[in-house]
């Protein structure tokens, strides 16, 4: 039945403010560039819970002799630069806590103190990927060269028990890549020597140690490259079957987007609902590109996703590489970089979307109010 002025009227107000408590900081979409150092590339790699924190690296593109360096940008303050000749990688979720490293692994506290986190036996090259939500443990990999081959292993480091090996993991090629939010869960890409056996998915976990993950095929064969705020999503790729996702140890194939053959997740939301990667290898020739998944829409080229979404990117012929997202899946970070030589070559850039379905929420909910006061 209709809904008369009178009952709009009284019903609107309180619609209102019910819609209100629910949407989040970035009810708008938004695009922010960082900005970028004379002579450097500026590029997202990591983003806070809510977006309003990213971290990154200032690289030295073809040609320039400018220092790499590692940045911290906020909304409401713009970015930071410090640690010149390294790079960041990670920041936690209540953004107080940055970490990176090319050469040694560090951790950066909000007060911008910067902790070396020290090395593993037999290693002297490392940094950090990733870092638990409070800040209070840290993952990442150490490299180093012995008879003509490289050998990594990853790491877990937290302040009480210092720098410590994940245990089952070294004398190969392996790289812990994510970390969980209490910092209990490690996922990487396991491959036990530098032969030609075949890269393994692991879950590292506190007191229990190394699992690996199959196919839905039942192979060996896969990585790992992210995991959702408790670890039990795990997001990576699979042979035969591409890019997907390990819920409760099952593999879910999450598709492919325009005619890349190619697909590999690179990072995803708390819930696991959101997940960002590369695409590589174009059948028309096309440069590789970056995607967005979620099940709503399926895998998207990141910049038709963002475009989807309402997000304002500038005009021009440039290219968005999406390199990051946000816990709450509403804040994409990356790099924007132009199709010609004009400077700048390229600087990083946070996006916002407003949660699904908010737009069509307000209406709704007006409605069913009125018809519950009728």
């Amino acid at each position: 039945m209709r809904t008369n002025a009178r009952t709009l009227a009284r019903t609107l107000p309180l619609a209102v403010l019910t819609a209100s408590a629910l949407t989040t900081a970035h009810a708008q979409p938004a695009f922010h560039l960082i900005g970028n150092p004379t002579g450097l590339v500026s590029e997202v790699f990591g983003l806070s819970r809510d977006g309003t924190v990213a971290c990154g690296s200032n690289a030295r593109p073809s040609g320039s002799s400018e220092v790499p360096s590692s940045f911290r940008w906020t909304l409401s303050g713009g970015r930071e630069d410090f640690l010149v000749g390294s790079g960041a990688g990670g920041v936690s979720a209540d953004g107080s806590t940055i970490v990176g490293g090319w050469g040694q692994p560090y951790r950066r506290l909000v007060d911008g103190t910067i902790q070396s986190l020290g090395t593993l036996p037999g290693f002297t090259s490392g940094g950090a990927r990733a870092v638990s939500a409070d800040g209070s443990a840290v993952t990442g990999s150490f490299s180093r060269l012995s008879g003509g081959h490289e050998f990594r292993d990853p790491f877990r480091w937290t302040p009480s028990g210092g720098m410590q090996p994940l245990t089952g993991l070294g004398g190969g090629l392996t790289e812990g890549y994510d970390i969980s939010d209490d910092g209990r869960t490690i996922v990487g890409t396991y491959k036990p020597d530098t032969s030609g056996s075949p890269t393994r998915a692991f879950v590292w976990r506190e007191g229990v140690g190394a699992t690996f993950l199959t196919s839905a095929a039942g192979m060996d064969r896969a990585e790992a490259y992210a995991c959702s705020a408790d670890g039990s999503i795990v997001a990576g790729v699979a042979p035969m079957q591409g890019a997907g996702r390990w819920v409760s140890g099952f593999f879910e194939d999450i598709g492919s987007a325009g005619d890349y053959t190619f697909a590999r997740p690179m990072d995803m939301s708390d819930d696991g609902s959101v997940i960002i990667g590369n695409l590589l290898e174009s059948a028309s020739g096309k440069f590789d590109s970056t995607f967005v998944w979620t099940p709503t829409t399926g895998m998207m080229e990141s910049v038709d996703y963002l475009k989807m979404m309402g997000v304002p990117l500038p005009d021009g012929k440039r290219e968005f590489r999406v390199q990051a997202v946000s816990g709450d899946g509403l804040s994409f970070g990356g790099v924007m970089e132009r199709f010609t030589s004009d400077p700048p070559p390229g600087q990083g850039f946070v996006a916002n979307v407003p949660a699904p379905g908010l737009a069509i929420f307000c209406p709704a909910l007006v409605i069913a109010i009125a018809r519950r006061r009728r």
